[in-house]
């Protein structure tokens, strides 16, 4: 996956260390025996799977060699390689998950965002460039711009893919192994919840199987208990295409 043009590389950020499955839990959407379900039952184990309480991972499942895993509860606390944030294309902050990712980390991300504009122009929609994250646990953080939802006809899909493609890409070229996801453009950019979702799945689905490099977990993670219980459904439903 090539390097998004202009991307700063961050320099001596320790990679968190991997969390183990604990002993005897078997993967969601397997039976106890590790053998998969069927579709159906799968979907119904994954949706189980995603009213766990706790706000750690609630559903795993892999594309190729990475593991996939939703998440309910709060991005800025993700102990990932980078967690990555739905920016405006100005990279000055705002509200939703943007607004917290700053507050959480501090200035140190907003200078960087602001030197990078300076020197670059805005950031545009679809593409992805990475920053220090401040005193957030991840180590880095990718910013990318959404699309605007228009009614669907205005190539709002292909933006949003590329907003993951890129900053899977970004991830890859800086070597890191975790990124965290929010469910970006979902917010005030109005893209529906549901199709946003199918999105995703499918062009990290497509980035893992096609080129991994580094990558070894993709976590989507959402605030909503009903987002994830969505998400877990839609997921399980991409997990099932051949």
């Amino acid at each position: 996956m090539p390097r998004p043009a202009g991307m700063p590389r961050p320099v001596g950020m320790p990679r968190p260390v991997g969390m183990p499955r604990p002993a005897g839990r078997p993967r969601p959407g397997t039976s106890r025996a590790g053998r998969a379900l069927p579709p159906a039952a799968r979907a119904a184990s994954l949706v189980a799977g995603a009213r766990q309480p706790g706000g750690a991972s609630v559903v795993e499942t892999q594309f190729g060699t990475v593991a996939i895993r939703i998440v309910q509860g709060d991005i800025t606390q993700e102990r990932v390689d980078a967690v990555v944030n739905a920016a405006k294309s100005s990279l000055s902050g705002g509200g939703g998950v943007d607004g917290a990712i700053h507050r959480a980390g501090g200035p140190a991300i907003l200078a960087e965002c602001l030197d990078i504009v300076e020197h670059q122009g805005p950031l545009p929609a679809g593409e992805a460039v990475a920053t220090t994250a401040g005193g957030l646990p991840a180590a880095c953080v990718i910013h990318t711009v959404g699309p605007v939802w228009r009614g669907g006809d205005a190539g709002e899909a292909a933006t949003l893919a590329s907003c993951y493609a890129n900053a899977l890409a970004a991830a890859a070229d800086l070597d890191l192994a975790s990124v965290a996801f929010p469910a970006i453009s979902t917010g005030v950019y109005g893209y529906p919840f549901p199709d946003a979702c199918r999105v995703s799945f499918a062009a990290v689905r497509d980035a893992c199987l096609r080129a991994p490099g580094s990558l070894r977990e993709v976590r989507f993670v959402y605030f909503s208990p009903g987002d994830a219980e969505t998400a877990a459904e839609i997921l399980a439903e991409t997990d099932a295409r051949p």
